[in-house]
């Protein structure tokens, strides 16, 4: 077995536990004072990340096209695809025309070209028609059509599957919109928790707001039942009177809810998923009085009042996680 797969078995659990929530398009602010008083407020979008993948695999159309030579088509190695054969082409093309002996030649070890020496037109023109032809779309076959249908219905397992491992650890099934309108009555019972209305498809409008004194650790959000929790924002108090502020999720890194299922192979995956890009779209704001040690953002702290204002960007491009370190006098 292989060791992404693994570890994918082995942290199973704790993703379904809690990193299956992703900040969506949203604002967020935190105030904190010098005395340790704070205030926290996020509002927009969460979004239970497993089950939007469900729904947009569920929804997406099949319209019975391939890409690709036939099966099986003369000149073509089995499971050789356009790109393999466009590939090929075009480095025997580079071999004959700037004398590359081997394809798998060190790119270190090519002869240097000379762009004034001519030559150097397109090598997509030197493609073999067949190359070209085989890009294009074509009717799925009986055989690949049978492969998709069989796929889906893997995949439709695997889902039910893991949507009944999750209601087992949480209380509610997330393919069950009775059970997601219940899911957020809960939260509503949690202190902070302003409004929560499932949208549909795995997407939550909330507005949290929460204040308080820092003399212990904060962090947002916590679910109702979850035994484990993924922070979107995490405030440290340090023994030296420091509290450190970090947001992981608002960042497309491991520290992403998406980015660390991919990684760990997703729940029911293969362990070669590519990390799609992070949902989080918006923007974070720390005001505060205290001495701002470190911080990250691009600009620094701007005055606004008595207070210093940091500001964080946020976008599915985003790979910087927001951090400030300050010091407060008690």
């Amino acid at each position: 077995m292989k060791i992404a797969r693994l570890i994918a078995l082995l942290t199973a659990p704790l993703l379904l536990a809690s990193c299956l929530f992703s900040p969506g398009k949203f604002t967020s602010d935190m105030v904190v004072q010098a005395n340790g008083a704070f205030s926290f407020r996020y509002k927009g979008e969460i979004v239970f990340v497993s089950l939007m993948q469900m729904m947009n695999k569920d929804g997406a159309a099949d319209d019975g096209m391939c890409a690709g030579p036939l099966p099986g088509a003369e000149g073509m190695d089995d499971g050789a695809t356009a790109v393999d054969m466009a590939q090929d082409a075009a480095a025997d093309a580079a071999t004959a025309e700037y004398g590359v002996a081997d394809r798998d030649v060190p790119s270190s070890e090519i002869k240097p070209v000379d762009p004034d020496a001519g030559g150097m037109e397109d090598l997509t023109t030197s493609l073999p028609p067949e190359a070209v032809e085989a890009a294009a779309e074509r009717p799925c076959t009986a055989d690949e059509i049978a492969a998709r249908a069989a796929e889906k219905a893997e995949r439709q397992t695997r889902d039910t599957e893991e949507a009944e491992r999750f209601q087992q650890m949480i209380g509610f099934n997330p393919k069950d919109e009775a059970s997601m309108q219940a899911f957020a009555a809960q939260m509503m019972k949690q202190k902070g928790w302003r409004s929560v209305a499932y949208r549909g498809k795995g997407v939550f409008d909330v507005d949290y707001e929460i204040a308080g004194t820092l003399d212990r650790d904060f962090l947002f959000p916590v679910y109702p039942e979850a035994s484990v929790v993924y922070p979107m924002v995490l405030v440290r108090r340090r023994a030296d009177g420091n509290v450190q502020i970090t947001a992981p999720s608002f960042a497309n890194t491991a520290g992403n809810p998406l980015t660390a299922m991919a990684v760990m192979g997703g729940v029911g995956g293969s362990g070669n998923e590519k990390a799609p890009p992070s949902l989080a779209d918006g923007g974070f704001t720390l005001r505060t009085d205290a001495a701002i040690l470190t911080n990250n953002t691009e600009d620094g702290p701007a005055p606004t009042g008595a207070m210093q204002q940091l500001y964080w960007p946020v976008t599915p491009r985003t790979t910087k996680i927001p951090e400030a370190l300050l010091r407060l006098s008690r």
